[in-house]
């Protein structure tokens, strides 16, 4: 196993966890359940800290693409791919640190804890999308660096 497997591996957890989260926190807010809201955060923290792997082997999986001769690589797909990646990386860490700040909101009663539940919610919608472009762009990539 290489950085490529571990890539490919670590893209996955952050779009599987944040749609999770994302279902169980509007599910959370619709039936008022405090327990089902503070999940929702730990499931994007674990989506988050996923996230941050997918990026971080990145770099390491383009370093054996280079391997690739260019004519095997679609090289605009791994531009757009690595420049998008900067993005989800942004809002995959906005993600992952509003829903640890809200799941302690709440475990304090603070008083703003409604509104740091709202902006994880706002912030997972824009993660979701930003990542699940980035994992688009990355899936148009023919990978035949997984075979070293």
């Amino acid at each position: 196993m290489n950085y490529a497997h571990l890539h490919i591996i670590f893209n996955h957890v952050p779009q599987i966890s944040f749609l999770i989260g994302f279902v169980l926190l509007v599910y959370g807010l619709i039936r008022k359940s405090s327990e089902t809201v503070q999940a929702s955060f730990i499931v994007m923290v674990i989506g988050a800290i996923g996230g941050i792997l997918a990026y971080f082997t990145g770099e390491q999986a383009a370093e054996l693409i280079q391997k690739i001769p260019r004519d095997q690589l679609d090289l605009l797909a791994l531009e757009a791919h690595e420049e998008m990646s900067g993005f989800a990386l942004i809002a995959i860490v906005m993600t992952g640190l509003s829903s640890a700040q809200a799941f302690f909101f709440i475990k304090q009663n603070h008083p703003k804890s409604k509104q740091a539940i709202y902006a994880v919610l706002v912030v997972s919608i824009l993660a979701v999308l930003i990542s699940a472009w980035t994992a688009y762009l990355g899936g148009l990539i023919r990978h035949p660096e997984i075979l070293f």
